[in-house]
């Protein structure tokens, strides 16, 4: 009905294979990716806030917020090039599937030619978007490496040195000033790191933020189809012993009218051969039988009514 229905969804087969998966190893993802970050954060502030006092969790945070909103300025918009990237698959693996599907008479019509042409200009998107999406990751990824977890490491020493100079460390003999300068620049170090995963997190949600649109579309897409279902089946559809139709109009999803004021009935037990060239709505009564096209005017009765089963007539 995604497909007959005109709906935004061009490729739900698509979102419900693919997007999915990704969708769920991403969620899967976020606990680890969450959780050990901020009871690691947690710890090593402690550990800091009792080695250096509070102006050594003061100047690692002060950094990563510098960090965080600078990098959310240059951060590019991997939300919309995901989904994106995602359509694009859908658009071309769709390509294959109708070859596939059509390829006797794309034979018989000699459309060989055009149907590549077709496929490879998909596929050239498709590779143009992958393309700017890698170099994309590259480059965003350069900068936020450096700022978040190497540079930091500098900046750590600097910090580990405040206590030396300025605090508790400064009347210590040299071997304990060593021992807890070294405890303490891997402290500052790990809660360094723990920080830069929650920052770098923000990039990993940008991204599920497209597999998560999507399926969105496709769920809300499928609940205005049931929706709207129940209520053009109440309206134009009702029981009855045989299959009549009352002055229906056969109109394709297109809004283009077939078929204007159609009335016959088809008694159980009896055949109906119904004829005409192509285009001119022979399929079309089936699809407005079984519900796949809604009615626009008109009444169709039938055994079971909307809840009709095929192997019941």
């Amino acid at each position: 009905k995604t497909a007959y229905l005109n709906t935004d969804i061009s490729n739900p087969d698509q979102v419900i294979t693919q997007d999915i998966e990704q969708f769920c190893e991403g969620i899967c993802g976020l606990y680890a990716n969450l959780v050990k970050p901020i009871a690691d954060i947690l710890l090593y502030t402690y550990q800091l806030v009792s080695i250096a006092g509070y102006g050594g969790p003061l100047a690692v945070w002060g950094y990563m917020s510098f960090s965080f909103i600078f990098m959310t300025i240059l951060r590019p918009p991997f939300s919309a090039l995901t989904a994106k990237s995602q359509n694009l698959e859908g658009v071309f693996r769709y390509c294959h599937i109708r070859t596939a599907t059509n390829s006797e008479s794309i034979a018989f019509y000699g459309g060989d030619a055009l149907e590549k042409t077709i496929v490879d200009k998909k596929f050239r998107e498709l590779h143009n978007h992958k393309k700017k999406l890698v170099k994309t990751h590259l480059f965003f990824s350069i900068f936020n490496d450096f700022f978040v977890f190497n540079f930091p490491q500098s900046i750590g020493w600097l910090i580990a040195c405040m206590p030396v100079f300025l605090g508790s460390l400064k009347e210590s003999n040299q071997g304990e000033m060593a021992r807890v300068l070294r405890y303490l620049a891997a402290v500052i170090s790990h809660e360094f790191q723990a920080i830069g995963e929650i920052v770098h997190l923000n990039t990993r949600l940008s991204e599920l933020a497209g597999y998560t649109g999507n399926i969105c579309n496709l769920i809300e897409v499928m609940e205005d189809i049931e929706s709207h279902d129940i209520e053009k089946k109440k309206k134009h559809i009702q029981e009855g012993d045989s299959i009549k139709f009352e002055h229906v109009d056969l109109v394709t999803p297109n809004d283009q009218l077939l078929v204007k004021d159609l009335s016959f009935e088809v008694v159980r037990g009896k055949n109906m051969l119904i004829t005409g060239p192509n285009g001119t709505g022979k399929s079309s009564l089936f699809r407005v039988l079984g519900g796949l096209w809604y009615i626009q005017d008109g009444i169709i009765k039938k055994p079971g009514g909307s809840a009709m089963k095929y192997n019941e007539v």
